[in-house]
């Protein structure tokens, strides 16, 4: 009967240990980095929508189709219509989460106001998404890690 029950407090730990923790919008947008290797939950935030990646097929990156000249930025990540590297500015400058990532899908969130958010999303996981664009939603649960934001639950209302 000890063992069995030594059993079950060694399960019910690393049920723990692995669970989801529900997170206030400000506060991770306050320090994200507080929450790196967890799994963590937010109430209510707002899909935007799914990102295409034109050049996912054949790995090159197309220059977008209007309002790009010669000397206006280009968003991180594309390159710009004179050619060259892309140069980020402070206005169009994004982080690292929000570059695509091989086999995943790029999604953009906005967990409240001025508080977006790219999460990735598995193949497997986008039949989780809502399929109207800029709906509010009950809860997204992702994990945190240093490369990307990765979806593992999104629950429509």
């Amino acid at each position: 009967m000890k063992k069995l029950a030594f059993l079950f407090v060694v399960l019910l730990t690393a049920n723990l240990v692995n669970a989801q923790i529900v997170v206030d919008a400000e506060m991770f947008k306050a320090n994200p980095n507080m929450f790196m290797g967890k799994t963590i939950t937010i109430k209510n935030p707002k899909f935007i929508n799914k990102v295409t990646n034109p050049g996912a097929a054949t790995g090159a990156v197309s220059a977008p189709s209007a309002g790009v000249g010669v000397n206006s930025p280009a968003a991180t990540g594309v390159v710009p219509a004179s050619g060259g590297v892309p140069t980020p500015s402070p206005k169009t400058s994004t982080s690292i989460y929000c570059n695509p990532m091989p086999n995943h899908t790029l999604t953009r969130w906005e967990l409240g106001i001025n508080n977006p958010v790219c999460i990735q999303v598995q193949a497997k996981d986008l039949v989780m998404l809502p399929a109207q664009e800029r709906q509010i939603i009950k809860e997204v649960t992702f994990r945190v890690t240093p490369t990307m934001y990765l979806m593992t639950r999104c629950v429509i209302k």
